[in-house]
């Protein structure tokens, strides 16, 4: 399995960030998975070398707010001039405005060409052979945290947007990855659990109680992703990744 960070950044964020998306690759038959797609996705799939939407069998989208949706009514409308159907997976808040924006932004017939398909914290669903699971987080609308794992071994955790909650450390147990939030470097506890976002010592935190090997931050806020490398000395045991656009991790 190879995961290749299109982008990295929170709403607001560095604009040369991206809104934090990723593409998984099961590389036994090339079907790739595409998790929540902000806008700017098709440029960024350009960018990193993925132009082939038809590789693309299913979305999964961990949450409502734009920063992860906002691709999706250009995704549709791609998929209709590719005569493609994607599956979009996620939360019922989710799919319910999904359905909301597609019809404001004038994306007609889109059941035609996106298969909706609803889960929760206690669905698996698998997709080529990868087997994905799911976690309900703590953030300020309903979200999900996903696992993903192939048929060899090879294991991810996507944290989605959440503040820190101890079952996301049984939840991403002995997976080799963690890719999780980092909204804020440093922050009060209150206001993290009101808007629902975490820490770079929160993800570390969940990273070394799970047992994982390496901690790639996303969904990173005003600050600079620079300001990251400072915190290195505070991990032992833990190889932290600073994200890059395009980045990729074979597992």
């Amino acid at each position: 399995m190879k995961i290749v960070i299109l982008g990295f950044g929170g709403w607001l964020s560095d604009p040369s960030y991206g809104s934090t998306s990723l593409l998984l690759i099961d590389e036994h038959d090339g079907t790739a998975i595409l998790v929540d797609p902000g806008e700017g996705v098709i440029r960024d799939l350009h960018l990193c070398g993925y132009n082939d939407l038809r590789r693309v069998k299913a979305i999964l989208v961990t949450h409502r707010h734009g920063d992860h949706i906002l691709g999706l009514p250009t995704l549709a409308q791609w998929a209709k001039v590719l005569q493609h159907k994607f599956t979009v997976v996620g939360p019922l808040d989710a799919l319910s405005s999904l359905k909301v924006v597609l019809e404001a932004t004038g994306v007609s017939n889109y059941e035609y060409y996106l298969d909706l398909l609803l889960v929760d914290e206690v669905e698996q669903v698998t997709i080529g052979s990868l087997r994905i699971s799911f976690l309900r987080t703590l953030h300020s609308v309903p979200s999900l945290a996903i696992r993903v794992e192939d048929g060899s071994g090879g294991c991810l955790v996507y944290s989605g947007d959440t503040a820190y909650t101890e079952s996301l450390e049984e939840f991403a147990r002995d997976c080799k990855l963690l890719l999780h939030e980092v909204t804020f470097l440093d922050a009060d506890s209150a206001l993290l659990k009101k808007l629902g976002h975490s820490t770079l010592l929160d993800a570390l935190k969940v990273a070394k109680g799970a047992r994982c090997s390496i901690l790639v931050p996303v969904h990173l806020g005003t600050y600079r992703k620079e300001d990251l490398v400072k915190y290195v000395s505070c991990i032992e045991g833990l190889q932290l990744v600073i994200p890059e656009k395009c980045l990729e991790v074979e597992l």
